[in-house]
């Protein structure tokens, strides 16, 4: 039966790995793009459990590790509050936690090393989902340092991921004490085995949801009303009185610390959900905010400090070309960059770096 669950676990990683790779194929790989890391984590997991399958004692407990190991990572990746904004350092580690792994289960099927005994397993499980639990925590309270204030924003669907990442972070909790009481019991491997189910059942579920970008894994139509129904809400909630001009406000001067400190803009595939959920928003009011604040559309509010940054980098090295300039600043393409320079500078980016370039020399001849 252990044997069983074992081959049903690599066959489900294997198809959520195919099936992450044609969600994510149009996508660039980045090291910003998390779904770009989801099937290399579930591959190196795969190779670790069949290389466990082989090693005939205490595959339910082994079982139970190797899946915290792949979990573990989704966990931090799904978090909606952990303000990550390369995603290699998550990678990595998990990389080097399955390489160990890896390295273990074949010292033991060459007889170097005895196989571990249930304890020791659960003492490994407790440590990864401890350590993950406590970095959720810290970065939730971080994200509702000020209730008030989200609440003040409207940002109740900021709220709605929280407790859904709650429920996630508590479900993990619950299998770690199920499982240490029955592996400190010594009890049978029929409890652990349905733990390992469940442990599947939840990087199923949570591969799903960041695949999906949605909030809930399922209930697609039902999250939709939700949503729908807290934007067009219009009951007062009992906190100090805002106007809706001091909200935008609010929102605006959030959104500006939050370009100004972390540089979102220098992703290519920044979105304006992504934007919405760091300033603890949605993108309804983050949208009516710009518009208000500057008359400006999200998409141009974003690059203009794309532009600016352009303009910075052509400072700090006048020897730049163009070609050089715009993919650092999270364009796409250059016939975006020069549309959105013509925009903002109102003239056409090659005229003004030929001109910027010949006053900087001059400057620099008077000074000699």
């Amino acid at each position: 039966m252990d044997f069983l669950i074992a081959a049903v676990t690599v066959l489900s990683l294997v198809t959520l790995t195919v099936y992450v790779m044609i969600r994510n194929r149009k996508k660039p790989v980045s090291r910003d793009n998390k779904l770009a890391f989801i099937p290399v984590l579930l591959l190196m997991n795969v190779c670790v459990v069949i290389s466990g399958m082989f090693i005939k004692t205490s595959l339910a407990s082994r079982l139970m590790l190797d899946l915290t190991v792949v979990v573990t990572p989704l966990l931090i990746l799904s978090f909606s509050f952990n303000y990550i904004t390369d995603y290699r350092p998550v990678f990595y580690v998990s990389a080097g936690v399955d390489a160990i792994l890896f390295s273990l289960h074949l010292m033991c099927l060459a007889r170097i090393f005895p196989p571990a005994s249930p304890p020791v397993f659960a003492i490994f499980v407790t440590l990864l989902i401890t350590g993950v639990s406590v970095y959720f925590f810290l970065c939730m309270l971080h994200h509702v340092r000020n209730i008030s204030l989200v609440m003040k924003l409207k940002g109740v669907i900021s709220v709605v991921y929280l407790f859904e990442d709650i429920s996630y972070i508590l479900a993990m909790m619950t299998y770690l004490a199920v499982f240490n009481y029955f592996c400190g019991a010594d009890f049978g491997t029929g409890v652990i085995l349905l733990l390992d189910a469940l442990m599947l059942a939840s990087i199923c579920s949570l591969v799903y949801r960041m695949s999906k970008e949605t909030v809930f894994t399922f209930m697609d139509s039902q999250e939709t009303l939700i949503f729908e129904s807290i934007k067009s809400s219009t009951i007062e909630l009992n906190f100090d009185p805002v106007s809706e001009e001091d909200c935008n406000r609010i929102i605006y001067n959030r959104l500006t610390e939050y370009f100004e400190n972390e540089q979102p803009y220098l992703n290519n595939e920044l979105n304006i959900n992504d934007v919405a959920r760091a300033v603890g928003s949605n993108k309804t009011y983050v949208s009516k905010a710009i518009s208000l604040c500057t008359g400006r559309n999200f998409r141009q509010f974003v690059n203009y400090y794309r532009i600016r940054h352009s303009i910075l980098l052509f400072h700090e090295n006048p020897s730049l070309k163009i070609v050089n300039i715009y993919c650092q600043c999270g364009f796409n393409s250059l016939a975006a960059f020069n549309m959105a320079f013509r925009l903002f500078m109102k003239e056409n980016p090659s005229e003004w770096f030929r001109i910027e370039r010949a006053r900087l020399r001059n400057s620099l001849a008077d000074k000699d």
